[in-house]
């Protein structure tokens, strides 16, 4: 007879596509009838950590089920910001129109989100206000999204830190600890191979442009002007160490040089993209070597995966449970349906220990 007084913590821990496996444990969870007192989440496990204690899973298996490349091409910043080529705010606002935003303490599922403080480098624990931004600034990585300004903090990706929130989990009560770890094994397992994969391109439509040339066309337009608004700003300091028509040389040369290097580069990136950031592959059936948004996001989840490691080692939960999810690359989000099935049969193998932990009484 489980003991009523022991209150179950669920840690989700960070790990980008990967982390949609967290609602397929969350599913299995609820079909084994065992029930959540207190969630915490870092990075992505915040945001189905969030949803999932908000009552809105439902909503949020929806939209993530249904995502497409394209969706995520809407919330790219253009022209580029210094601070990350994805805005947080589009997500935020996306996920705010979908899911409400009601406060933390509020919610029925008591929750908190992990970030990290990068100016710092404090672990922030976010109990309290809006629960989109909290998912905001927990899911934020650095150079992938802008960072979140929250109470005087500049606040990135919770899993810089804690990747898997344990020890949050504790702080709150929980007595039992079910941690979620989607980022075991990481590696770029594409990366410079060249063995053929099963499959083949997705078709195109007669006459419908592919998304990449989109993109790549907005992306352009969005850098040219913001080259051409920058090269304003430096005319005049030119124009004081030359003469004006001479700075007008320099400022022409310099326009010419860095537009055709963007054109250059752009174009590389959406080939790439379409082959790699897309989870395609090439017409001849090889995978190329990984885009720059892909070795971002893997680095980050292997220096995560090893901090969470150490973490652990110190404060472990009382039950693991690792989605084999190791094939799917960071990015592909779209991916969802594959990835929720292995966080469900991750959660279905661990049960019998899992009930054994929520089935132990202490006595004394």
């Amino acid at each position: 007879m489980p003991d009523k007084l022991r209150k179950i913590g669920l840690a989700l821990g960070s790990g980008s596509a990967k982390g949609w496996s967290h609602i397929g444990v969350i599913r299995g969870l609820q079909e084994a009838n065992i029930a959540i007192d207190i969630v915490c989440g870092s990075s992505i496990g915040a945001l189905v950590g969030g949803a999932f204690a908000a009552g809105k899973l439902d909503e949020a298996e929806k939209l993530i089920r249904g995502l497409a490349w394209s969706d995520l091409l809407g919330f790219m910043e253009v022209p580029v910001p210094r601070s990350g080529i994805i805005s947080s705010e589009k997500i935020a606002e996306y996920l705010r129109q979908r899911i409400g935003d009601p406060n933390i303490e509020d919610l029925p599922i008591p929750f908190a989100a992990v970030a990290t403080d990068l100016t710092s480098g404090q672990e922030v624990w976010l109990r309290q206000g809006s629960l989109i931004e909290a998912i905001r600034a927990s899911i934020s990585m650095p150079g992938m999204f802008t960072p979140c300004f929250r109470e005087g903090r500049l606040l990135v990706d919770g899993g810089l830190i804690n990747p898997i929130p344990v020890s949050l989990c504790r702080s709150m009560g929980a007595s039992t600890v079910i941690a979620v770890n989607p980022n075991t094994d990481v590696k770029i397992q594409y990366a410079f191979s060249d063995k053929p994969v099963v499959g083949a391109p997705p078709k195109q439509e007669p006459g419908e442009e592919e998304p990449d040339l989109r993109v790549r066309d907005l992306l352009f337009a969005g850098l040219t002007l913001y080259v051409t608004e920058r090269l304003k700003r430096g005319k005049s300091a030119l124009a004081g160490r030359f003469g004006s028509k001479d700075a007008e040389e320099q400022n022409k040369g310099l326009r010419d040089h860095l537009m055709g290097y963007l054109t250059d580069y752009i174009n590389e990136t959406m080939k790439q993209g379409k082959s790699l950031a897309l989870g395609q592959i090439t017409e001849d059936g090889t995978f190329r070597e990984p885009s720059l948004l892909e070795v971002i996001l893997a680095s980050i989840n292997l220096m995560g995966d090893r901090i969470g490691r150490q973490r652990l080692a110190g404060d472990p939960p009382d039950v693991m449970i690792l989605p084999h999810v190791s094939h799917i690359g960071p990015l592909e989000f779209n991916r969802a349906d594959e990835v929720i099935d292995a966080g469900r049969r991750a959660l279905n193998l661990m049960l019998p220990m899992l009930r054994d932990q929520i089935g132990f009484v202490v006595t004394i």
